[in-house]
């Protein structure tokens, strides 16, 4: 499990899973990666409408 990789392995697109939180088990994709590469921007779906979540990186692990 990669819970806090190399910053090379979390690029936009790539699909995650939720670690920890609220959203935890959740998955979702990468939409953006802001300047501080410690945080990330994932999307997922809820209630049917895809929602935004600023998480950090130690937050979710990589799925592909």
């Amino acid at each position: 499990m990669i819970a806090y990789g190399d910053a090379f392995d979390y690029v936009e697109g790539k699909h995650v899973r939720i670690l920890e939180g609220p959203f935890e088990q959740k998955t979702g994709r990468i939409v953006e990666i802001p300047g501080d590469s410690d945080r990330v921007v994932v999307e997922v779906v809820m209630f049917g409408r895809p929602t935004k979540i600023d998480l950090e990186r130690w937050q979710i692990e990589l799925l592909d």
